[in-house]
């Protein structure tokens, strides 16, 4: 039985949970999270910080010059080793504007970074249980892989283990909502419930430091010229997306919603690996994925949000 969640989570049904963001909605959050794209972005480039566009954003650049049009999320591609740098800029120089999200975040347990706009809400399943779930772009780090055959075969068995493990962490930490997702999913309801069962074993263990545990191991090979590359927390993980370095280091520029951000320049491989062979043409509505909300509101209306709260 495959204990992986990850794309299981883009068709799952959320009646009664969440709510679909669509129409004049998405596009509101894409100029949201655009503008924390540019201020990221910007900060990368201004401190000679390597990134590219990751997932379903790289490939909107390539085939859309910009969102795919269902689209409401912006990701990133990093090195590991500079998460912490990315986190300190971040809150450094935008103390009043994004929280960096990582493993010593209380509640977050997700083995990638997230900038979140402060003063705001987008509610995902991620942000349940943790303080500030405001819209938000994702950080995915990309780590170096141990030339030698068997130290990679054990990297990877390692990364594995220690992402399944903080994955059932999280579950067994918020295990009332994921039972009543599962409740609405025959389909997942077997897997949530091993997934409960084994994060309650590890109770003892909190949350960050199952969170910090996992970044570590993922990070574990130096090599910064190793032949290989992997993205561990990506949806394939580690042995399902592994990249050469060549072509996933290398970047080059291509436009995104009038701007010029870089893409992997081996990106054919890259997408065949995510999304198969005719990754250029856009999928069937009954095959795209969506994420599903659980509250959203936007910054202009957080005043009125708190004053609501208030009454309440």
């Amino acid at each position: 039985m495959n204990l992986s969640t990850m794309t299981a989570f883009k068709t799952l049904n959320y009646d009664g949970i969440g709510i679909a963001i669509e129409g004049d909605v998405l596009r509101k959050c894409q100029k949201v999270i655009l503008k924390i794209a540019e201020d990221v972005v910007g900060l990368l480039e201004k401190h000679g910080i390597w990134y590219q566009l990751s997932g379903g954003t790289a490939l909107g650049a390539v085939r859309e010059q910009g969102f795919i049009p269902w689209d409401d999320d912006i990701d990133l591609n990093v090195l590991g080793k500079d998460f912490e740098t990315i986190g300190r800029l971040v809150e450094a120089e935008y103390p009043d504007t994004y929280v960096f999200h990582y493993y010593n975040t209380p509640g977050y347990g997700i083995p990638i970074g997230r900038i979140v706009l402060k003063n705001s809400v987008f509610l995902d399943r991620d942000g349940v249980g943790v303080p500030d779930c405001g819209f938000f772009i994702d950080l995915f780090p990309i780590e170096n892989v141990p030339d030698n055959p068997a130290l990679r075969k054990l990297h990877g068995y390692l990364c594995q283990a220690a992402g399944g493990l903080l994955s059932c962490r999280k579950f067994f930490k918020n295990r009332s909502f994921f039972r009543a997702l599962a409740a609405q999913n025959p389909e997942i309801r077997t897997v949530f419930r091993i997934k409960i069962a084994l994060g309650g074993l590890i109770a003892f263990l909190p949350l960050p430091a199952c969170a910090r545990i996992t970044d570590h191991v993922f990070g574990l090979c130096r090599d910064e010229n190793s032949e290989y590359v992997a993205i561990p927390s990506g949806r394939k993980h580690y042995f399902g997306e592994m990249y050469r370095r060549s072509g996933m280091i290398g970047t080059e520029a291509h436009v995104f919603e009038g701007h010029r951000w870089q893409v992997a320049k081996d990106y054919d491989a890259y997408f065949k690996v995510l999304y198969g062979p005719d990754y250029m043409t856009p999928p069937p509505p009954e095959a795209r994925e969506h994420h599903i909300i659980m509250k959203l509101v936007f910054p202009e209306d957080m005043s009125q949000e708190a004053e609501q709260h208030g009454k309440d």
